[in-house]
């Protein structure tokens, strides 16, 4: 599923991890992930955010977009909420 966006989000993970001291992004509830996406995934998403210089501290809820490639990840206890795509190759970051 996906592969070159997972693999763009892990190495942005592996980026935002160097870059936060590997701190640990917290997941809010047990059912916050989607069943067919992992914590890491989750994490990488986060880190994405967070390198286009939004806030999020704590995952509220990650799910795979219905319609197109990406992801919907809202963050910090439901106060947050963007939208991750790929496009041209290049992981886009939405605020909703």
């Amino acid at each position: 599923m996906h592969k070159l966006i997972m693999k763009t989000l892990i190495l942005s993970s592996l980026i935002s991890a160097n870059m936060a001291h590997a701190v640990k992004i917290p997941v809010e509830k047990s059912d916050a992930i989607y069943q067919s996406l992992s914590y890491s995934q989750a994490e990488a998403a986060a880190g994405i955010v967070q390198l286009n210089g939004y806030r999020c501290n704590s995952i509220s809820k990650f799910k795979p977009l219905i319609l197109d490639r990406g992801y919907h990840l809202i963050c910090n206890n439901w106060q947050y909420s963007y939208t991750i795509k790929d496009k041209g190759g290049k992981m886009i970051v939405e605020v909703e």
